[in-house]
């Protein structure tokens, strides 16, 4: 599917991270890159990452820059493929970059982090992501999630069996980048306009 320039948004991107309130390290990354090869930026479009280092373990800033270099890298480098097939073996290469980096080391450590990518081609979107850093599609003055939290508790909802209220496993991740050798990686896409 090819992309004229007409059909493409105007993108205006502000990007900014914090420690919280809970954290005394900001264990946050964040990238972007829009191509400057403008037969590159039609094939594959503008892509945005967020990876979130999971704070309760060693190294979770480490694997969120480890994370947003290599999805970006490997997202551009690839030589075949669609952008949605392209962003799933990009996440699950920066899955295997942490795991390796994390049990490399004298004593093996796990070091995670969740991700969620936006990729913006033409008047299409493409999410992926790990985790619960959520995607959020604003329109009208309203948020509406795209994304599904990999935790406990949204499995169990999931699976039809809710957690009860309060339930301290709750926000546990099930799934994140690095604490396995693989990952599943949810991808989610769709037309997009301008606003």
């Amino acid at each position: 599917m090819s992309h004229s320039p007409s059909m493409s948004l105007e993108v205006t991107v502000a990007m900014a991270t914090d420690v919280g309130l809970r954290r005394k390290q900001n264990q946050d990354a964040i990238g972007q890159m829009t191509p400057t090869d403008p037969g590159v930026l039609e094939q594959l479009g503008q892509i945005f990452v967020l990876a979130d280092g999971v704070g309760s373990l060693k190294g979770g800033d480490l694997a969120s820059q480890y994370a947003v270099s290599t999805i970006i890298g490997s997202y551009y480098e690839q030589e075949t493929g669609d952008p949605a097939e392209r962003l799933a073996r990009a996440i699950a290469e920066a899955n295997n970059v942490i795991y390796a980096e994390g049990h490399s080391q004298d004593v093996p450590e796990v070091m995670a982090t969740t991700v969620v990518v936006a990729v913006i081609r033409g008047r299409e979107l493409i999410i992926g992501s790990v985790g619960d850093s959520p995607a959020y599609l604003m329109r009208n003055a309203e948020a509406r999630k795209l994304t599904l939290d990999h935790n406990v508790e949204m499995m169990q909802l999931e699976a039809g069996a809710p957690l009860a209220d309060g339930d301290p496993t709750g926000r546990k991740l099930v799934r994140a980048l690095g604490n396995l050798p693989s990952v599943k990686v949810d991808i989610i896409s769709g037309p997009v306009r301008g606003g």
